[in-house]
This record gives C-alpha cells, sequence and structure tokens, in this order.
C-alpha cells in the first residue's frame, strides 16, 4: 500500500482503521480486524509500518466509532476504564510501535463531547497523558467538526477534506478575541514539522515507478494474503471417510459452484476502502480457468436448478454473503442541522443541506440500500433456503464459503450437513486464483477469527442502529463463549489442514486471557495453547504451523519467561510444549499499551 501510494504520487495513508467491533452488525468490520484489542494493535501497527516506508501513516478512528447509520450524531457514554482499557490500547500501540504520524478523529460525541472537539481526548489524553504532542490530528472528512474555535483549543490540527466551519468562524473568533494566534500557530507549526520530517525521512529512498502498481509482484503477494486469511471452519469426511479438503483431482473431477457472488468482482464495500482494479478474478472465474475439471455454474436463482447440479457433481462450492448493499460505510449524512453548520457558504446557498435530507428520505422510501449497519446477522432468505436444500441434497460433499466482514449466523443446517465450511471473508482481486489454491491444497488457509459467530444474534450484547445516545459497557461475545451452546465458532477458531493431504492436524494459536467484567464482577477468561495430538508426524515446511505462529509471541515475552525447550516428542514426533505459565501485564507483550489486563500464555 505504501509502494503504491508513493508511486503514484501521494504521500499520506488514511486507511489503518482499528475500531474495536462492539457488535458484528457494525457496517465497517471489512476495514478493522475484529473484536480483540491486542489484534487490532498488532495488526494496525504491522500495516502502520508497512506504510510508513512510503508514506505517512494516519490511524483511524479515534475513538469510539464502531457503528455507522447514527455515526453523525450518536453519543457515546464510556466509562474511563472500560475506554483506557478496551477502546484505546490498540491506537496507542499504532502510535508507539509503529510510528504512526497521525490520528484521524470520529464524527461521533464522547460523553457529550464530538470528538472533533474533544480536548480530553485530543489534547489531555493524546499529548499529556501519552506524552506524544507531535502528533498531526485531523478531522473525518466532511462532518468532523462542529465549532472551528473550539477545535483549534482541543487540539485539532486539520479540517479535513477543506476549510468549512473553520473557515466561517476561525477569522471572527481571533475579532473577538476568544481564540489567539499562539493557539492558531500551534497547529500549523505541527503541520509543518510532520511534512518537513517525512521528507527529511524520505531522503536518499528510490520513489517507486508506476509500474509496480498492480505488478506482477504486489498481485502474486494479494493472493498470498488471501489465502493464508481464509480460514477453515469446518472440514468433516465426505462418504469415502476422508476429509473433504483438499479436493483431489482423481475423484473431484466436477465441480457445481453456486450463488451469484461466486460470479461478483467486489472487494468488499464502496466507501473509503473502496478497491478499484481492472483486473479482478473471481471465484468462478478461479474455477473456470482450470480446464482439467468440469465447472457447473449456477446462480442459486432457481433453487431446485441448483439442487440438481449439486447432485450431478464430484464436489460443490456455494458462496454466500453480502455486498456493500447489507454491510459498508454510512457516506450520507442527511440531518439537515448538522450540514447547516459543517457545509461551505456556497452549499448552504444552492439548499444541499435539504437536498441532502431529501435524497435519504428517497432512498428510504424505495428502499434502496446504501449500506451502513447491517439490519441481521443472518443470510438473505433466498440464501438460507439454498443453503438448506443443497445440504440436504449433497451435504456430503458441499464447500461453504461464507464472504462478509464479520460474523454470520447460519442455518442449523448449514453447520450440521455441510462437510467443509471457509470463511473467505472479502478477498480482493486475487480471490478467485486463491480459492483454487486452498481448494486444492496447494495453499494452506491459516486465518483465525477474530471474532465470535454466536449460534443466536440474542446472544449479543444489546444493538441499535438508530440510537441517540450509546453506553459503551464492553460485553465482548467471547466473554460468552464458555457458555453451552451459545456459540458456533469462537473467537480465533481455524482448522489447520496441511496442504499435504497425507496428514492433517488441528490446533488454535495462543489464547491470550483477557480480563473483562462479566456480571459486575472481575473474571480471567484464559486460555493456553491447545494442540490436538494426532497420529501424524510434524513435517515443516507445510506454512509454518503452531510453533512459527508463537515465535513473535515467544520472542516478545523473553525476558518475562523461560524460552521452552524444542525437543520432539518421540512418540508423536510433534514439538515437546512443556506446561509453563507466565502471568505479565499487556506492556511486557511490547505493546507499550500500559493497561491492566491479566494476561496468561501457556507455552
Amino acid at each position: 500500500m505504501g509502494i503504491e501510494s508513493r508511486a503514484r504520487g501521494a504521500n499520506y495513508s488514511a486507511g489503518v482503521c482499528v475500531n474495536l467491533a462492539r457488535h458484528p452488525a457494525w457496517g465497517r468490520a471489512q476495514e478493522s480486524y475484529g473484536e480483540d484489542p491486542l489484534i487490532l494493535g498488532s495488526m494496525g501497527t504491522a500495516l502502520t509500518l508497512g506504510i510508513r516506508e512510503n508514506a505517512m501513516a494516519c490511524v483511524k478512528h479515534f475513538a469510539l466509532n464502531s457503528m455507522e447509520n447514527m455515526r453523525f450524531e450518536v453519543d457515546v457514554k464510556v466509562d474511563e476504564e472500560t475506554l483506557h482499557e478496551v477502546y484505546l490500547p490498540h491506537f496507542k500501540q499504532c502510535l508507539e510501535e509503529g510510528g504512526a504520524e497521525s490520528l484521524m478523529s470520529s464524527y461521533n460525541s464522547v460523553n457529550g463531547e464530538y470528538v472533533g472537539e474533544n480536548k480530553v481526548l485530543l489534547h489531555e489524553m493524546l499529548r499529556e497523558d501519552w506524552k506524544m504532542p507531535d502528533v498531526l490530528v485531523t478531522s473525518d472528512f466532511v462532518w468532523g467538526l462542529r465549532d472551528g474555535p473550539k477545535s483549534i483549543k482541543a487540539g485539532l490540527d486539520i479540517e479535513m477534506p477543506w476549510r468549512a466551519v473553520r473557515a466561517t468562524s476561525l477569522a471572527k473568533a481571533l475579532k473577538r478575541g476568544d481564540l489567539t494566534w499562539e493557539e492558531v500557530k500551534r497547529p500549523g507549526l505541527r503541520i509543518m514539522a510532520t511534512q518537513l520530517t517525512f521528507c527529511a525521512r524520505m531522503v536518499g529512498t528510490p520513489t517507486p515507478s508506476v509500474d509496480t502498481v498492480g505488478s506482477d509482484q504486489h498481485r502474486a503477494l494479494a493472493r498470498r494474503v488471501a489465502t493464508e486469511g481464509m480460514t477453515l471452519l469446518k472440514n468433516d469426511n465426505d462418504k469415502s471417510g476422508v476429509p473433504l479438503l483438499p479436493l483431489q483431482r482423481k475423484i473431484h473431477k466436477s465441480i457445481a459452484v453456486v450463488g451469484s457472488l461466486a460470479d461478483s468482482t467486489q472487494t468488499g464495500d464502496q466507501g473509503s476502502s473502496a478497491v478499484r482494479d481492472n483486473h479482478i478474478i473471481s471465484p468462478l472465474a478461479g474455477f473456470k480457468q482450470d480446464h482439467d475439471i468440469s465447472t457447473t455454474y449456477m446462480d442459486g436463482s432457481n433453487i431446485s436448478n441448483a439442487v440438481q447440479a449439486a447432485e450431478s457433481a464430484d464436489a460443490v462450492f456455494l458462496l454466500v454473503g453480502y455486498t456493500a448493499k447489507e454491510e459498508g460505510e454510512s457516506i450520507l449524512c442527511s440531518n439537515v442541522e448538522i450540514n447547516r453548520r459543517v457545509l461551505p457558504g456556497w452549499a448552504s446557498t444552492l439548499g444541499v443541506h435539504y437536498i441532502l435530507k431529501v435524497v435519504g428520505k428517497a432512498f428510504g422510501l424505495f428502499g434502496i440500500d446504501t449500506g451502513g449497519d447491517r439490519k441481521s446477522l443472518r443470510l438473505r432468505s433466498n440464501d438460507e433456503k439454498l443453503i438448506e436444500a443443497i445440504a440436504i441434497a449433497a451435504g456430503h460433499k458441499t464447500i461453504l464459503g461464507i464472504e462478509a466482514s464479520g460474523a454470520v449466523i447460519l442455518p442449523p443446517e448449514a453447520r450440521r450437513d455441510c462437510a467443509a465450511i471457509l470463511w473467505t471473508g472479502y478477498q480482493g482481486c486475487e480471490f478467485g486464483n486463491a480459492l483454487q489454491d486452498v481448494l486444492w491444497g496447494r495453499s494452506e488457509p491459516s486465518g483465525r477469527l477474530p471474532f465470535v459467530i454466536p449460534e443466536n444474534e440474542e446472544d449479543l450484547p444489546e444493538w441499535s442502529p438508530y440510537c441517540h445516545l450509546r453506553p459503551m459497557v464492553w460485553v465482548p461475545t467471547f466473554a460468552e463463549e464458555e457458555e453451552e451452546g451459545s456459540v458456533s465458532f469462537r473467537i480465533r477458531a481455524g482448522l489447520w489442514r496441511c496442504a499435504d493431504p497425507t496428514w492433517d492436524t488441528t490446533c488454535s494459536t495462543a489464547y491470550l486471557a483477557l480480563l473483562h467484567r462479566r456480571g459486575g464482577r472481575r473474571e480471567s477468561q484464559s486460555a493456553g495453547v491447545k494442540h490436538r495430538r494426532t497420529d501424524i508426524r510434524w513435517q515443516d515446511g507445510c506454512g509454518g504451523p503452531i510453533g512459527e505462529r508463537l515465535r513473535p509471541r515467544v520472542d516478545r515475552i523473553r525476558e518475562n519467561t523461560r524460552q521452552p525447550e524444542r525437543e520432539v516428542d518421540r512418540e508423536s514426533g510433534l514439538p515437546s510444549q512443556p506446561d509453563r505459565t507466565s502471568k505479565l501485564g499487556y506492556e511486557a507483550l511490547g505493546t507499550g499499551s500500559g493497561t491492566n489486563y491479566d494476561l496468561r500464555i501457556s507455552i
């Protein structure tokens, strides 16, 4: 991302989104990394470091922006402990470890004050408590602040993407004496310092050629990321008694590809995260490139025909999920009063604030979906009926793919009867090729869920996409996962199906405990590395099983606990993992967040 941004002439990337998905219905979850602050911080930091090699990195949306439909109006009420232990550590990690130059403030209010003019967050906490006086703070676009002078005093440096609120208010505030030139100079100096520091950092570094944009090397990386990002949730035996995945060419000579999304070139949302590419490989295109198999495609609109095709094929790939119509960024603010205050003068003259209201009402009247928060965690009615019919008729040879940004509640028939379930997510321009790599065993689907998939929507915290006041008492969905029957798939769920079809092993990554509130009392939710030993021998070069995945975390706690001996169990052939548990603070993991999590890692 950094290389291609610089190749195009950009020097600033506002793509590091680390908002925590308090509820899986949040429409913009595909831009972020789930519901665990540690995962959010680690992934956001990695992206920040990558971008900063060629551009300035901006982390967003600071803070508590976990809703779409009401993000321009909602007032989030949060207590100090929840704020600092749940919703802020990952931002601080991206700044401290990643070195991000900038933060983007969110649209919403926090405890009665819009974030764009919230002095507690932007000055007292960021610049004084966190000791980061040089971080550049921008507003979110267009509707990011309401009061120009107040935003200056609070520590907001830039109004994005143009001068609107400040253009009509700063000069008047200076004239009245409500604002001083010293206060105006501070953001100006920060802007200049940030730009000059970046320019100095780029001196002597080569500017990438525009030919690197969409290059073969970058497409190969996109393909690898897509394969490793998919999560295998289920892989039962077919009628021959072996796991359905990976598919075998001697057996699976004909494939029925079902579902309208299989022929789609969508890469996710159509808002800020829209990815425009002139060469996108759809899942169906990936199948059709393989001339050694026979591919039959059904879009699923005729369930009877789809079932017939499924019954006739050697294997079935059924893809269901969402589009930008069901989940995505809410890009339209139709509140007349807000628009009157924030839009430029020419917009008010033309009555744009009234036009936006009319447009918003027209969309609702004609049932036009424009993204935003999901109305339900279930699939479209026709998709559920399609899954049920195929699961009953050909479930033993069906791979169910789920293309969505977060948790999807599947029909019971799907979880019970489909032999394999693959959470694909939105996998970008190389989706079709990456899917072939996974299905035929050329690459490992090594993803793990960064969220819980519940049995029922009733098992989740209360959620209303249209509330004006939202109390943020954190009830992480994985806090309930030990309750029998309430969870379909746990956080960090994922099967390890090695590319070598002669063996299979199942494991989960280190389950880091988070101290959370539950029913008014504190409990520690913890588990160690779960490693199911099988009669299959450990093999190297299979994509990096559990030892490789733990290594970065083990390295970070080197000073806090003895390193495990890497002996091999002669009976199983698996590395011996002595049970040593270390209790350490969040800061010892290298996050520098200084929160009060009680973390336990078993290695």
